[in-house]
């Protein structure tokens, strides 16, 4: 449970810093768009965006590590270790790869959120 908590912190961080970032890169345009009127809702929306596309790309990118990762170790232990049974189950495995990706969806949200709340004073 610490190490999920740890993980899920480190992602928490990844996101926020990498929003932070691209405020900072974007200050002079975000500017000029307040002194034009955009509404703080226009400045807000790409942001978020950019931290729920990260969040999806990273969950996607664990699942496929998972997925076929998980089907090697299989092979392996198969083969190898025939005395040591793993789960094979793809029900469970389709049920923690949606769970992963909602959860890296969420987290994504979560993070680019608390960087607009915390970075961008529009």
């Amino acid at each position: 449970i610490a190490l999920i908590i740890g993980m899920l912190l480190i992602a928490l961080f990844m996101v926020n810093s990498t929003i932070r970032l691209t405020v900072a890169a974007r200050g002079e345009e975000i500017n000029i768009m307040k002194y034009v009127g955009a509404t703080n809702f226009y400045v807000r929306v790409p942001f978020f965006l950019e931290g729920l596309i990260i969040g999806i790309v990273g969950a996607l990118l664990a699942d496929v590590a998972i997925y076929f990762g998980y089907a090697a170790i299989l092979e392996y232990f198969a083969a190898n270790l025939a005395f040591v049974t793993l789960l094979n189950d793809p029900n469970l495995m389709m049920l923690i790869m949606l769970v992963l990706l909602v959860g890296g969806t969420l987290l994504g949200a979560l993070g680019s959120n608390i960087a607009i709340k915390k970075y961008l004073k529009v």
